[in-house]
């Protein structure tokens, strides 16, 4: 298993990403994280295809292709499904934990503040 040893940049939105590009064999590689990460983004850079396993789901990605998507995880599995046993494939990774809950992650708060800004309540002054 590998530790990611990256720092973690933080987003304007709050969220800490971790960004790194590496190799995958046919035997696979396991890397794991200090701090669980909500979200995962993989890009194959190889020739070849490539198995993703992170958070009970697995992806196949061909050659060319990413998959990114919410899920909790401390570490993740990759591995090429096919090529040379000897030779090494090319991915980059997105590992990404969520800051504070932003607008476009709470249900309803969008609908909320565009009802408090279009009618705010009188005030007292106003209501006599």
């Amino acid at each position: 298993m590998t530790k990611v040893q990256v720092e973690p940049q933080g987003q304007t939105n709050g969220d800490q990403m971790i960004q790194f590009t590496d190799t995958a064999t046919m035997k696979g590689r396991t890397f794991s994280f200090d701090v669980e990460q909500n979200h995962l983004y993989v890009s194959n850079e190889s020739t070849e295809q490539l198995e993703v396993k992170a958070g009970g789901e697995t992806r196949t990605l061909p050659p060319g292709e990413s998959w990114g998507e919410p899920l909790n995880y401390s570490s993740f599995t990759i591995k090429a499904l096919t090529g040379e046993e000897d030779e090494t494939y090319q991915f980059s990774v997105a590992a990404t934990v969520y800051g504070l809950p932003g607008a476009d992650r709470v249900n309803g708060i969008m609908d909320n503040l565009k009802k408090s800004i279009e009618a705010p309540e009188p005030t007292p002054e106003q209501k006599k």
